[in-house]
């Protein structure tokens, strides 16, 4: 049988679980702005200590240290030299066990990057062995696109398993920052609206200059467009929407929010809240999947976020937004629907725990679903 290698296209965050339970250091390269640090965070880290969070995740940047925060700093103590802990290495001393993050390797000096490495080979820090369940992950972005980067000592170089991150898919991202922005209305519909525009024009999400004075300037990455929906919800909320857009453009460049003013002005997205609660209601139109993504994401955030007085009234927002979902599917709009329902999923296994354990609208759509899959995965084949 042959065996398909190819490092660059691999799940690095699976393979990076893999190596630290083999206490081995993965090496995560990749561009700026793509959420290597998230992803080791809240997906290494909590796969890795089966979601414990008291286990510690500490994050350093050798672009913003000497090499003393790697070496420890020197003491003189009972007329003996000797090298501190760092203070921001003390969680994972105390506790024993944890993660330790060093990002942007690349961005650091060749001085600092060879007091990591013992860090690295020998696990010590100061003058403090690290305790052996201490796992260690670093990132770096090519030395080619890192502000102020060099390329790796190689002693480090051969000392790592080197994995390749690459800028999420838009749906991907879309679901994600759903899931971030659920503090307010506000909030729960930027996130609706900014991920069905990224869904819509899925080269908007990652587009890193090639010129280097554009570099330092702002840009689109999956970051900035996080920091660009933030600034948009404030704005919303000071009821500033032109500031906001300004904003927008200050994170992510002119020429992209422009495109999202003008789909966000076409967009016209009801209130996910007045749907829920049937005081208006919208008919899903299959030549406007853009505004159909909006309002799904939109209804299915605002279904288990928004704040509810009681069970009753939560399962009533659910079982509408189910139904709203399901008249979607009807007209046509299952692969948008099928892209929505993640929170809605989400919410039920927390609750229940049980995969099976539907609201009636569910159980009856799901097997659309499953269909949908399935054609998609025979189309990926053929």
């Amino acid at each position: 049988m042959a065996i398909n290698v190819n490092v660059k296209d691999s799940d690095w965050v699976k393979a990076a679980i893999i190596a630290l339970k083999a206490n081995r250091v993965p090496l995560v390269w990749g561009g700026p702005g793509i959420g290597k640090t998230d992803r080791a965070e809240n997906e290494v880290h909590r796969a890795l200590w089966n979601g414990d969070s008291g286990v510690p995740f500490v994050a350093v940047a050798p672009s913003l240290s000497d090499p003393t925060d790697a070496t420890g700093p020197l003491a003189v103590i009972n007329d003996k030299a000797l090298r501190l802990l760092p203070e921001v290495m003390r969680p994972l001393v105390d506790a024993g066990k944890g993660t330790f993050f060093i990002d942007e390797l690349t961005t650091a000096t060749q001085a600092t990057q060879a007091a990591f490495l013992r860090v690295v080979q020998n696990r010590v820090v100061g003058d403090t062995l690290l305790p052996k369940d201490v796992r260690i992950i670093m990132a770096a972005n090519p030395a080619d696109i890192a502000a102020g980067g060099s390329d790796l000592v190689v002693p480090m170089a051969n000392r790592v398993v080197h994995m390749y991150a690459k800028a999420p898919e838009a749906r991907a991202w879309g679901d994600w920052l759903c899931s971030k922005l659920i503090d307010s209305g506000e909030s729960r519909r930027v996130a609706s609206m900014f991920a069905a525009f990224i869904t819509a024009n899925k080269q908007r999400l990652y587009e890193l200059p090639e010129d280097d004075a554009k570099k330092a300037q702002a840009w689109p990455s999956p970051r900035s467009w996080h920091s660009a929906a933030d600034c948009y919800t404030e704005a919303l909320r000071a009821n500033d929407p032109v500031t906001g857009l300004n904003l927008v453009a200050g994170c992510v460049g002119e020429g992209a929010a422009i495109e999202l003013a003008t789909f966000l002005q076409n967009v016209d997205l009801p209130d996910p809240l007045e749907l829920l609660t049937g005081r208006t209601s919208w008919k899903p139109e299959r030549h406007r999947a853009d505004r159909a993504n909006a309002v799904l994401r939109a209804i299915a955030s605002e279904a288990v976020n928004t704040p509810a007085k009681t069970r009753e009234e939560r399962h009533g927002y659910v079982e509408k937004a189910w139904e709203i979902i399901s008249l979607a599917c009807d007209n046509g709009l299952a692969d948008i629907a099928f892209n929505a329902v993640v929170p809605l999923n989400h919410w039920r296994l927390k609750k229940s725990g049980q995969p099976n354990a539907m609201f009636k609208v569910e159980a009856e759509i799901t097997p659309r679903f499953f269909q949908l899959m399935s054609a998609t995965s025979a189309g990926g084949r053929s």
